[in-house]
């Protein structure tokens, strides 16, 4: 067992960092359910993404870990020993602080195989506006076992019948199969058969679970009656084990009476379950305005209404809008009675006068706010009203959570089987919104525009990805996705949605002998400073075996990686390091003699860290007069190439530079580690042209 005081003593320190870091605009935390998230990589693969640990609005996270001494050969063995020398040190980015080892700063880090009851130390670095660093630390004493994932049965309809009015259903009919309790990459599987051990069916929508709340595991069973007629329910099935792990699916229940045995509904009304959910995906649309009937649950004494108004609680500071919507009859600059208007002068809000459809702005969201639906038929008037709390989770935005895409030949013939791209843009039926920090001026209603990228569920993500290239491997199957909006392209996603492709060959492009197994690919991209594609740039990838492959960029800076061996044993590991040192003089001038000059002289000093190693031209790590004499020898045609150096250099397009007015002082890296290929994995790396401090080079030249 390893001793942590000295751990401690390190959290204090970056406790301190943490507090500074706490003052300036931005957030950054761990996400609940932290020790479920660490078994589920321990049972399911290798890598944990630094995205699924912390809840954030910085950009740029990086995490590491402490490495216990009996898996240092196995951090060997994967790879990390950059310089081959059968150690483990500054040189390949691992930093020894007060006698524990950490593992280099990545957007992931690696958990070992089967580590249940192990202390699992880990840190996660994000990078704010005032360029000050934000620290997290945690330390977890692994429970015992994670959970595999269970499955529940298809959404169904459940018939109310004349002898039995009412039904009762028990949580294990919602689930498919056994739930086993596994450990991956052991040699033989565990014997412990965990029964569907199903101690809850919550009645909540599934999408209350942003709340992050604590499911119950009591309630097995729930009963189906008249009051559930015509209602589509939500279920999420949770399965535990001794421990107090739990996995959970979700499915629906319908509630049909087929012959009318229900008596018939007195005349009635009642908001629906999912009011949340409606007020949500209406504030995704380009006009969000919810009609009052679309507030209610569909039942059969919902159709004895002709007619229903809509009326709700508004904050004395946001009746802006409202001015400007045109509900001041009287153009008094107010809001009152004489315009329709309840005022409680005992509290900080009026009610609207009820209305066709609800308005709602992101003033509303993370606020308490009150709803009153009235439904009048020719008898009489009955309403129904509500106080909740409207949860903000950050974003708005309808989907297809499905879609089918068949394969199109895109140029080319046949045999090249290069197909049409799967786009973002495909399952997204409007803009993608936030109320928080986004892109462009605030609308209307407050909300601003995110941008999407996609990647296959499980891929590291790469925020430059719009789309998901299709192959043969792809066809008549059904893929997982995971779609994720940012501001930009450095800054961490604000929302994550999960949608699935069903792709058809229906024109039978794909042989039918088409060799095929998992997915593993490396698609990559490199891009400049400025975000523009670098073609032409050579990229080498090795594996653990010594065998080597050589690829080139092409004219959208990308580039990609078949394992085409499906069978075992499989490489543990991929090194990628791209190179280009054509053309040295591309994007050099005196002007860039200059600004090394200026710098230098501490007149102006470089802003970017990519600057700084721009400007070490002799790869010396300072600068110097000498970088700028070996330039002025390139420009003026007496050397044809950089003596120590190439025409660029290239950096991995998540990496944080610890101290941005000192780089070269620093560990950075040149070359990506990448796990076992499970899936399709994206890397992105941005080059520097050396020499050019202004950013002019031409990336295809």
């Amino acid at each position: 067992m390893k001793n942590y005081s000295s751990i401690a003593v390190l959290a204090l320190v970056f406790l301190f960092f943490y507090k500074i870091g706490s003052a300036q605009e931005g957030y950054i935390r761990f996400g609940e359910n932290l020790e479920n998230i660490v078994l589920q990589a321990h049972a399911y693969r290798t890598i944990l993404d630094v995205e699924s640990l912390v809840q954030t609005n910085l950009s740029k996270l990086n995490i590491r870990r402490a490495v216990d001494s009996a898996h240092e050969a196995i951090y060997l063995q994967n790879g990390y020993d950059l310089n081959k020398d059968g150690l483990l040190n500054q040189l390949d980015g691992f930093e020894s602080v007060d006698g524990e080892k950490f593992s280099p700063w990545n957007s992931y880090i690696e958990t070992m195989p089967c580590g249940e009851k192990e202390p699992f130390y880990f840190e996660v670095r994000a990078w704010g506006k005032d360029s000050m660093p934000v620290y997290l630390q945690k330390l977890l004493t692994l429970r015992d076992r994670g959970l595999r994932s269970i499955t529940c049965t298809a959404p169904f309809k459940v018939y109310l019948t004349q002898k039995e009015a009412s039904l009762t259903i028990d949580a294990s009919d919602l689930v498919l199969g056994d739930v086993y309790d596994d450990c991956y990459q052991m040699v033989l599987p565990r014997d412990t058969l965990l029964a569907p051990l199903v101690k809850k069916i919550s009645l909540e929508p599934w999408y209350n679970e942003y709340y992050r709340r604590t499911p119950d595991s009591t309630q097995q069973y729930f009963e189906l009656n008249c009051n559930h007629i015509g209602l589509v329910i939500p279920i999420s099935v949770f399965a535990w084990d001794k421990a107090g792990n739990f996995s959970r699916c979700i499915t629906t229940i319908e509630v049909l009476d087929s012959i009318e045995i229900c008596p018939a509904p007195k005349p009635m009304i009642r908001l629906n379950d999912s009011l949340e959910l409606i007020l949500q995906k209406t504030f995704a649309q380009p006009r969000p305005l919810t009609h009052a009937k679309n507030l209610l649950s569909r039942g059969f004494s919902f159709a004895q209404f002709k007619n229903f108004k809509v009326r709700r609680s508004i904050r004395k500071a946001n009746l802006a809008p409202w001015l400007l919507l045109g509900y001041d009859q009287n153009q008094d600059g107010q809001l009152n009675e004489l315009d329709g208007f309840e005022v409680r002068q005992e509290s900080d809000f009026v009610l609207s006068p009820f209305l066709d459809s609800l308005h709602v702005f992101c003033a509303d969201f993370s606020d308490s706010l009150f709803i009153e639906v009235r439904g009048v038929d020719t008898m009489v008037t009955v309403d129904t009203q509500q106080w909740f709390k409207l949860f903000n989770p950050g974003l708005f935005v309808e989907t297809h959570i499905g879609i089918t895409k068949i394969l199109t030949l895109k140029g080319g013939t046949q045999g090249e089987y290069l197909f049409e791209p799967l786009k973002v843009q495909e399952f997204l039926k409007g803009p993608c919104y936030t109320c928080s920090e986004g892109n462009g001026i605030a609308d209307f209603w407050g909300r601003k525009t995110l941008i999407p990228n996609i990647k296959r569920l499980g891929s590291t993500i790469d925020s430059f990805q719009q789309n998901i290239e299709l192959e043969c491997c792809d066809a008549n199957k059904v893929i997982l996705l995971s779609i994720q909006v940012r501001k930009d392209r450095t800054s961490v996603a604000v929302g994550n949605i999960i949608a699935y492709v069903e792709v058809f060959d229906e024109k039978h492009y794909c042989p039918s002998d088409f060799s095929c197994g998992p997915a593993r690919i490396i698609k990559g991209k490199i891009v400049s400073q400025n975000g523009l594609p670098i073609s032409g740039t050579n990229v080498k990838i090795d594996d653990l075996d010594g065998a080597t492959g050589n690829y080139t960029t092409f004219a959208e800076g990308t580039f990609s990686y078949h394992e085409w061996f499906l069978g075992w044993p499989r490489s543990p590991y991929y090194l990628i390091t791209p190179s280009k040192t054509t053309d040295p003089l591309n994007g050099v001038s005196t002007f860039d003699l200059i600004q090394i000059h200026r710098h230098i002289l501490n007149i102006k000093t470089f802003d970017s860290p990519y600057q700084y190693i721009a400007a070490d031209i002799n790869r010396s790590g300072t600068i110097t007069t000498l970088d700028l004499i070996q330039l002025r020898k390139v420009i003026l045609g007496i050397d044809a190439n950089f003596a120590n150096n190439s025409s660029w250099r290239f950096i991995a397009v998540d990496h944080i530079f610890q101290n941005p007015t000192d780089p070269l002082r620093e560990y950075w890296p040149e070359t990506i580690r990448i796990g076992p290929l499970n899936g399709i994995r994206n890397v992105a790396f941005i080059g520097i042209k050396i020499g050019d401090l202004n950013n002019s080079a031409n990336p295809s030249k």
